[in-house]
């Protein structure tokens, strides 16, 4: 499949993609910086670096690690016009919420919650003082690993109770100039 790109389409941009080094969070890097934009993404460790892309190695699931990052990028890039959270997963054992234990739970929570949140807190702000500025949540593939779980009704029913089409389960809110 070759898909045309507009290498001017995110001209100017300045976007922070969450867990840019892997999967689709560096295909969501290679795609922005084909359109132009200046990327900055993090990593526990950096392998195999997309050049032109800027790269601060932090662990997204402390406040120190998405500290690091949105200071890393109001620095060197001047602040934010996109936030693509794609970090997220699980290395949590099979076996359905039964199974895990408080540990495996907030490891989770950290991964796929509080490193979306800490990072909207700290750069939405600035996106608000200029009056412009997107953010875009592609949720976890965590639904998909525990959805052939024995305990499918609880997870749909409690946990994620609107996933239903991939399409519908990404988030964007944009702050529009007025």
């Amino acid at each position: 499949m070759n898909i045309k790109v507009d290498p001017t389409e995110f001209a100017g941009k300045r976007v922070l993609v969450s867990g840019g080094t892997k999967g689709l969070g560096r295909a969501t890097v290679e795609r922005f910086l084909a359109g132009g934009a200046r990327v900055i993404t993090a990593a526990r460790a950096i392998k195999d670096p997309i050049k032109g892309v800027e790269y601060v190695q932090a662990d997204l699931t402390t406040p120190e690690g998405s500290e690091a990052l949105a200071k890393a990028a109001i620095e060197l890039l001047g602040g934010i016009d996109i936030l693509a959270h794609v970090v997220g997963g699980s290395a949590s054992p099979a076996g359905g919420f039964a199974a895990l234990t408080d540990e495996h739970w907030l490891a989770e929570l950290n991964l796929n919650l509080l490193a979306t949140v800490r990072l909207d807190r700290l750069l939405i702000p600035q996106m608000r003082e200029r009056g412009e500025g997107t953010v875009v949540h592609e949720p976890p593939r965590v639904y998909r690993r525990v959805k052939h779980s024995k305990d499918e009704p609880y997870v749909k029913a409690e946990i994620h109770p609107r996933l239903s089409g991939r399409a519908s389960r990404t988030r964007c809110s944009t702050f529009p100039r007025e």
